[in-house]
């Protein structure tokens, strides 16, 4: 290391001055949240993931850094590209890390995605605003579109929005840290309450889901992706940084050796075939009702573990028809709302609708915007289940712009092209000003009058 240093500087630019080199030869030591220890939510291969990646980010503290790819991490961590894959899609959905934008160049060609590492789970509020596919990758995870150990992290984080629905609490609503974190530290002492991101019920059932933890060793028959066994296919495929993300390509190079395969109808396919997805993506734009169906969970857990209340999952219900909604309602709102409306009105599909009327139309008021959007769409729904809610007219579509009036354009471009020739001329006349200028933009102004007149006749 001395001879290689020694020989860096004499090959390096001579300068009068002198500059020692210095180098370590200790082991650096990094710091890490001690939250994360205790988290109950990730399993222990997600949570070591993690380190990595908080790791690889601290090359440059104050920017961007490269995410290292799936085949990088596995060959790393001693894991599978699958795995590295599925706890990744583990780190999103407990929102320790989040998905901010989806990079494209000029061509429309997948360039990356920006993610956001956080020291602590962020909010739902913030990682909604972020991530725009967040709710639907839960509910793409929790209806069985990933392994086991992936399901119960999905369930546990929409357990806890529908707690907050159940309790009159608006899920979008702001949580200082402080509350975050006694309430997470509250829950891991008792074994159930909310724990950041998921939600533990406090009864003990036997067919109830088990908490997360260390659920890699007590799993004992299930064909997860760690051991080679395939999964349901998702809608959510792999992504140009090996995260989950909705494309129907993987549009990153990988290892084919380690390529993961996915069961796509009669065809197995790998990371350089396109993929054919399972879902409608027209459903996705306009998701349908719920409707409740009991999952049962085969799988056991230990009694010192938390487990998550026996509660009814969500799933999608095609008999219905889709629901009309606002363009200005993105996808993960649509999801929320949808929540609500199923826990307030699950009784009462027809005033779906009329709740969605009324609310897009409390949209439209822009000088009486909403500030508490759960607990507005809490109280149309109430108004509903009392027989006291005035209907209001559907989202009307935006009108399509009209075609330019080419007589009107006409008429325009001559009454500048004589204002520009008595401004060049008077321009002449006093000697002040840029004669030269006028006079190009008088060109381009008779060039786009040529045109029109041509195009009209």
């Amino acid at each position: 290391m001395v001879e290689m240093v020694a020989q860096q500087m004499l090959n390096g630019q001579a300068t009068d001055d002198t500059q020692d080199q210095v180098f370590f030869t200790g082991v650096w030591s990094d710091a890490y949240p001690a939250i994360l220890v205790r988290d109950p939510i990730l399993p222990d291969s997600a949570k070591i993931q993690l380190l990595y990646l908080m790791q690889a980010g601290r090359t440059n503290p104050y920017g961007a850094n490269p995410l290292p790819s799936v085949g990088k991490t596995a060959r790393d961590l001693g894991k599978s590209p699958t795995t590295v894959v599925r706890d990744r899609a583990i780190i999103r959905m407990a929102r320790w890390a989040t998905q901010c934008r989806r990079v494209r160049d000029a061509q429309g060609r997948m360039r990356g995605l920006v993610w956001s590492l956080h020291s602590e789970p962020a909010s739902l509020a913030e990682t909604t605003s972020l991530d725009s596919e967040y709710m639907g990758l839960l509910e793409q995870a929790a209806a069985g579109h990933f392994d086991r150990i992936a399901r119960r992290v999905a369930k546990l984080v929409l357990a806890a929005i529908d707690h907050d629905i159940g309790e009159g609490r608006d899920p979008l609503a702001a949580i200082t840290p402080m509350e975050q974190r006694l309430e997470a530290m509250e829950t891991i002492r008792t074994g159930h309450g909310r724990c950041f991101a998921g939600y533990f019920g406090d009864k003990q059932d036997s067919n109830c889901e088990s908490g997360i933890a260390n659920t890699d060793k007590r799993i004992s028959n299930p064909e997860t992706c760690e051991s080679g066994g395939q999964g349901p296919i998702s809608n959510f495929e792999i992504s140009g940084t090996g995260l989950i993300s909705n494309l129907e390509t993987y549009d990153w190079p990988i290892d084919p050796a380690h390529a993961p395969e996915f069961e796509t109808g009669k065809h197995r396919s790998s990371s350089s075939i396109e993929i054919t997805t399972t879902t409608n993506r027209e459903k996705q734009k306009s998701p349908h009702h719920f409707s409740f169906v009991h999952s049962v969970d085969d799988s056991g857990g230990s009694s010192n573990t938390p487990h998550m209340d026996s509660s009814p999952v969500h799933s999608v219900d095609t008999s219905l028809p889709p629901l009309d909604w606002p363009q200005t309602v993105d996808d993960n709102r649509k999801r929320l709302v949808q929540r609500m409306l199923q826990h307030h009105l699950p009784d009462r599909p027809g005033d779906h609708q009329e709740v969605i009327n009324a609310l897009a139309a409390k949209l439209a008021d822009k000088d009486a915007p909403i500030r508490n959007l759960g607990n507005y769409v809490t109280k149309l729904c109430k108004l509903a289940r009392a027989g006291e809610l005035c209907p209001v007219e559907p989202p009307c579509p935006p009108e399509r712009p009209r075609p330019p009036d080419k007589k009107l354009n006409i008429s325009n471009l001559r009454g500048e092209i004589g204002s520009l020739l008595r401004l060049i001329e008077a321009t002449r006349h006093t000697g002040r000003g840029n004669v030269q200028a006028l006079e190009a933009q008088l060109a381009r102004r008779r060039e786009e009058l040529r045109e029109l007149e041509q195009a009209k006749h």
